[in-house]
């Protein structure tokens, strides 16, 4: 049970009975998707590529990716 403010106990149902009816999810959010192997060493393989940019080298990254993104 959860105890609110007012004291009241309220059961976590209820909370997810409220939330249902507002059309809302009570579930938590993925922390990550995960990885294949494959996918795993791809992406190290492109941090270890960038291990060594400077600040310089990831704003031209991120100006490439984001043309209107001003710095």
């Amino acid at each position: 049970m959860i105890r609110a403010d007012v004291g009241e106990a309220i059961v976590p149902q209820t909370i997810s009975r409220y939330l249902a009816d507002a059309n809302l999810k009570s579930k938590r959010p993925f922390r990550a998707l995960p990885l294949t192997p494959e996918h795993r060493q791809l992406r190290l393989q492109w941090c270890q590529a960038r291990s060594m940019w400077n600040v310089t080298d990831w704003q031209r990254l991120c100006l490439v990716m984001n043309p209107g993104l001003l710095w």
